[in-house]
């Protein structure tokens, strides 16, 4: 990727479900830039984020701006618009009951599975009404 790609600090990549690779580079200290290049090898399309390099993170194809609390989803829909993060609690006023009830309801309206690495048997564990899915795995002793 160096030689096609300028940077000052180690080119990041991914690889998007469209087999898109998507190249984040650091031209200078107030900007970072994103490509976007197709299974053929073309670069199809690109985005600059002017900010300070390490206020921007790029996880599996998420481009975050810690420093505004916002993401991007262009590496995704090339959409270049970012999408803001709302900070729940942020003030940290809410009572321990307000807490527990925001985790209960992410808990009911969340697809995950849980992995419980505590017991030895790789059974799944049968959910009980609307719980999380848990599946166990065994472990070593």
């Amino acid at each position: 990727m160096s030689l096609l790609f300028e940077s000052t600090e180690n080119i990041e990549f991914c690889l998007t479900p469209e087999s898109n690779v998507i190249i984040s580079t650091v031209p200078d200290k107030k900007e970072k830039d994103f490509f976007k290049i197709s299974p053929a090898g073309h670069v199809t399309d690109s985005l600059k984020i002017n900010a300070r390099p390490e206020d921007i993170a790029f996880l599996k194809g998420f481009i975050i701006d810690k420093e505004m609390n916002r993401y991007y989803k262009w590496s995704f829909n090339s959409s270049k618009s970012p999408v803001e993060i709302t900070g729940q609690n942020a003030d940290f006023k809410w009572d321990t009951e307000k807490q527990r009830k925001q985790l209960v309801e992410i808990a009911e309206k969340s697809k995950a599975v849980c992995i419980d690495y505590k017991y030895n048997a790789p059974a799944p564990q049968k959910a009980v009404g609307e719980a999380l899915q848990t599946t166990q795995v065994v472990t070593g002793h």
